[in-house]
């Protein structure tokens, strides 16, 4: 393979990339009002990760250091309403939903857990 096909197909790789998500971004309401520069901004700073049925995206109390979006798959928040009680669901993420965002803007511990019901 040289570097010429090489670049070309990782230059490639990466416009089908950015493309995907800005896509998904303009279906997320919380991003209508973004102009479409910012919005590829945001493509370009996406950082896909995948969590697998049941396990913890974000735990209630946490330190806010990321925002989500989901791309695919299903998820829900929980939230221990009292000390010693159990959490009780919340909240139903699917595709197209985000969280995480307060926990960030605001610099706040994370109100409610999010915990995979699919693989995502």
């Amino acid at each position: 393979l040289d570097r010429l096909t090489f670049n070309r197909i990782v230059k490639e790789a990466a416009f089908r990339k950015r493309e995907k998500y800005e896509e998904f971004l303009v279906s997320v309401e919380l991003l209508e009002g973004m102009e479409p520069y910012e919005r590829v901004s945001l493509a370009d700073a996406v950082q896909e990760q995948t969590f697998k049925k049941d396990s913890y995206i974000i735990r209630q109390g946490e330190t806010g250091d990321r925002f989500y979006f989901i791309l695919e798959g299903e998820a829900i928040a929980t939230k221990r309403l009292q000390p010693g009680k159990a959490p009780v669901e919340v909240m139903q993420y699917k595709k197209g939903s985000y969280f995480g965002e307060l926990a960030l803007i605001h610099d706040i511990p994370r109100a409610a857990n999010v915990i995979a019901t699919t693989d995502m």
